[in-house]
């Protein structure tokens, strides 16, 4: 269970219930944001939350390499490839699963490496409270605009990639027919 970093505390909760009912043997916390208003205090206080849910720090790992979601991908399809995983799951919010998805499947695509990605939003978010980084419909707004940027870097798949890799994916979940 991959942990994007983002969105305050609220992806915790999400990920400790999908990692409390054995959907992931490992929760991933991905991203190191070293500057405000997020600051480097995040990780500890996941660890803290974490807690509240009966997950000790020693079932956590961090990857700390990445600051931005395309790093956050590279590194965590390098962890993928050395541990030899077959699926993974993506936990962030809801209005961020689109690039998400697109960005996982760049590179894995530019890793030459095929797992089974699942894309699970943290739920119940309310879209118009003002947080310290706006409301989540003013973020969901500027996510158009970073995945147009991300088209010009070269850090998504294309929208028809993602169609095909859902072809494969579903193949490979419940076979041809």
């Amino acid at each position: 269970i991959i942990i994007l970093e983002g969105d305050g505390l609220n992806r915790i909760k999400h990920a400790a219930s999908l990692y409390n009912k054995g959907l992931g043997q490992e929760l991933w916390f991905s991203g190191h944001i070293d500057c405000e208003p997020y600051g480097s205090y995040i990780l500890e206080k996941c660890y803290s939350e974490f807690n509240t849910y009966g997950i000790s720090k020693n079932d956590i790992h961090h990857e700390d390499k990445s600051q931005n979601t395309y790093e956050q991908a590279i590194e965590i399809m390098k962890i993928c490839i050395d541990k030899k995983w077959r699926s993974i799951i993506i936990t962030a919010s809801p209005y961020h699963q689109y690039r998400v998805f697109l960005t996982f499947l760049k590179a894995m695509n530019e890793f030459n490496f095929q797992i089974l990605i699942f894309n699970s939003p943290t739920r119940n978010l309310p879209w118009f409270n003002k947080e310290e980084w706006g409301t989540r419909f003013e973020l969901l707004d500027q996510e158009f605009r970073r995945i147009e940027l991300y088209q010009e870097k070269g850090h998504v798949s294309t929208y028809k990639e993602g169609i095909e890799y859902f072809k494969w994916k579903e193949k490979n979940l419940i076979g041809s027919n």
